[in-house]
């Protein structure tokens, strides 16, 4: 179910690795200007928040993802036995199935709608696809490469970035 957006306001969904003091400049600057043209409700999904004081803009929603094993775990259980068919679905997503983060990311966000969902770096927007694929969260889906995101073993590996 939608979320009620603010009048005229695009929702945007940021993903990134890191919302802390010491995050990219260049990912830092990406946010704070996007809110401050007003025509966005900006939401940011990150996987490291080490300060919940810090902030770019009050009205910035910020959604921690918990990607720690026993978190991972105890998330991926919850959609087994809340959202079965979702469960085997999602299964199918190659290493963020496997590894479970995919099931934190599903019980933080399906069911919402953006109008853009705009992941920095690579890895992040293998994270939501499983989920934009199956249609389990909506809006234009991008993905900005920045480098480090192709140059990582891991991400080397054959079908890495297949979805």
């Amino acid at each position: 179910m939608s979320e009620p957006r603010e009048i005229n306001k695009k929702r945007i969904l940021i993903v990134v690795n890191s919302y802390a003091p010491q995050m990219e400049t260049f990912i830092y600057n990406h946010i704070k200007n996007i809110q401050e043209t007003h025509l966005f409700s900006v939401e940011v999904a990150c996987i490291n928040f080490p300060d919940k004081e810090f902030t770019i803009d009050k009205s910035i929603r910020i959604i921690h993802l918990n990607l720690s094993i026993r978190n991972r775990i105890i998330e991926a259980v919850k959609v087994l036995f809340k959202q079965p068919i979702h469960f085997f679905k999602l299964f199918q997503y190659g290493r963020v199935s496997k590894n479970l983060s995919v099931f934190e990311v599903y019980n933080k966000l399906a069911y919402k709608d953006f109008d853009i969902i705009h992941c920095h770096f690579g890895q992040n927007g293998n994270l939501l696809s499983p989920l934009v694929s199956l249609q389990l969260i909506r809006g234009k889906f991008i993905t900005q490469f920045h480098g480090l995101d192709i140059t990582l073993p891991v991400c080397k590996e054959k079908g890495y970035y297949k979805s």
